[in-house]
């Protein structure tokens, strides 16, 4: 503010313009930053049983280290080697791409020592990553859903949140069992009834009926790019979104060579629209509080079938 006072006092106004929208953009990404810490913090503080102050990346340490049995330190010291260990995981059990199968993949997710797989500790980055991972949670306090899903939501930071403001009904799905067997113990320790969990990998029918076309607002970050059937996983997210209903999306199918990204997926980087268009599913623009990423997207559901 102390620059653009100079600049409005030396009669600069362009410039003064820039640094101006600058500010208002620095403080959009501080409030969804907020959002995210002021709707999960207190839930996190309750669950480990910290004082009151506690950091936020102590808090998920603690919660990590006492579902793990093990010691902060232990998880802290293990999170430090993640990308190691994801990488060594990758080669020993999927190096192979063009042999890797549903089941090979699964055991890959499977065999990662906790909290490896586990990505709740995205609330610690920086405010900026922050704010980006805040945009569901955004959309979600503008629409009023009453039942939304995270399709490969991983641990439940998303779902986790829609329960905390009040969306009636949660379902979170991922392939790792290990990982939602965590999500639901987290959530159960931070008061949140509203969530279901299911690990993907089974076949649509398996869904109950009810939960066709039951969803009014749906959210995939960065999943697509590691599955085996990309067409299917988006056919099954229709089937579960009501007419209108909006999904929020990101995958980064472009960002390859990756541990656990799949060459067979690069061909849909920038036809992402098109693939979700085969499926019933059409971009909007929406007024976000920052632009979007890239990567990021959000679609509606223009047919009624699944």
């Amino acid at each position: 503010m102390l620059l653009y006072q100079r600049q409005i006092r030396d009669h600069d106004y362009g410039i003064a313009r820039l640094t101006l929208l600058m500010i208002e953009q620095s403080i959009q990404v501080e409030k969804l930053a907020t959002l995210v810490c002021e709707t999960i913090y207190p839930r996190l503080q309750i669950a480990v049983a910290a004082a009151p102050g506690t950091p936020v990346d102590e808090l998920v340490l603690a919660l990590y280290a006492q579902y793990a049995r093990l010691t902060p330190s232990d998880i802290r010291a293990r999170l430090e080697r993640a990308d190691e260990i994801l990488a060594a995981k990758w080669q020993e059990i999927a190096g192979k791409e063009d042999e890797l199968n549903a089941a090979s993949l699964k055991a890959f997710y499977d065999s990662l020592p906790f909290p490896i797989a586990c990505t709740l500790n995205k609330i610690t980055q920086d405010r900026l990553a922050l704010a980006y991972h805040a945009l569901p949670l955004w959309v979600a306090l503008s629409q009023k859903p009453t039942a939304a899903f995270d399709f490969g939501g991983n641990s439940g930071l998303m779902t986790s949140l829609m329960a905390a403001i009040g969306v009636e009904h949660c379902l979170l799905m991922d392939c790792s069992q290990s990982v939602l067997d965590f999500a639901s113990w987290k959530d159960r320790r931070m008061g949140l009834h509203s969530i279901d969990y299911r690990e993907l990998g089974a076949a649509a029918a398996t869904f109950p009926q009810s939960d066709f076309q039951r969803f009014d607002f749906g959210i995939c970050t960065e999943v697509l790019e590691h599955l085996i059937d990309v067409e299917s996983a988006v056919a099954m997210m229709a089937a579960l979104l009501k007419k209108g209903g909006l999904l929020f999306f990101s995958a980064s199918f472009g960002h390859y060579p990756c541990s656990a990204h799949l060459l067979r997926n690069v061909p849909y980087a920038g036809r992402e629209d098109d693939l979700f268009r085969r499926h019933g599913l059409r971009p909007i623009e929406a007024d976000f509080p920052i632009p979007l990423a890239p990567a990021q997207r959000l679609y509606q559901k223009i047919s009624g079938l699944g």
